[in-house]
């Protein structure tokens, strides 16, 4: 379903994910059939695995982002019944973003980490300008109209107008959100130098040059 237009409405009721609604979900402490013996399922439980040794052995890490996701649950709930649905959607994803980026990293893929990262620093700058600017929204929803619109979305949301417009609002804010935009850039979100060096293990021989990615090894929670 799209939405094409905008018409009054309040946000009645915000919820959350929960493997409830999944009928295929089991408990935790059961493993599926077969989870384990592909490579893939293999890294998803290693990184499982990460996340436990994260929690076990970065404490002070994890209290930082159990603060912040507490103060998005916060800022959400204040949502209820506000007219102002459409901004309440770019926060919703941002949360979104920033849930998905503490997973990666708790994970140890701190490179994956930053490129969904820097997308929790574009909703809100694009929920930013639509707070201000309440008619590009519908403008923001036509964006595969024809090729006309998508130019004019384009043009309106370069994240660089985005953080001039941040800029004017608030100086010191546009400072930290844009130093952090570009350590995703530079860590992850493209493919730059300090992305690769920072997540790679290079193994000089006399021959042959052995590159591996540093990835979530298994074993490694807390004793």
């Amino acid at each position: 379903m799209r939405i094409r237009s905008i018409v009054p409405m309040k946000v009645s009721q915000i919820t959350w994910p929960s493997t409830e609604n999944f009928p295929w979900s089991v408990k935790m402490t059961e493993t599926p059939s077969g989870w384990g013996t592909d490579t893939l399922s293999s890294f998803v439980e290693n990184c499982r695995h990460n996340i436990f040794a994260s929690f076990g052995n970065l404490k002070n890490e994890f209290r930082q982002l159990e603060r912040i996701d507490k103060a998005y649950h916060e800022s959400i709930g204040n949502l209820i019944h506000t007219p102002d649905w459409c901004t309440a959607w770019f926060l919703l994803g941002t949360h979104s973003s920033f849930l998905g980026g503490a997973r990666l990293s708790l994970s140890g893929q701190t490179t994956e980490a930053f490129r969904v990262l820097r997308g929790c620093i574009e909703n809100a700058l694009y929920g930013l300008h639509i707070f201000r600017s309440p008619d590009d929204f519908e403008t923001w929803l036509r964006r595969h109209d024809d090729a006309q619109s998508l130019q004019k979305v384009k043009n309106i949301f370069r994240t660089t107008l985005l953080f001039q417009e941040l800029e004017a609002i608030n100086l010191n804010l546009h400072r930290v959100a844009k130093e952090l935009y570009d350590r995703t850039i530079d860590f992850g979100a493209h493919p730059n130098e300090q992305a690769f060096s920072s997540n790679m293990k290079i193994l000089e021989g006399t021959e042959t040059v052995k590159m591996e990615f540093k990835r979530p090894l298994k074993n490694n929670l807390p004793g």
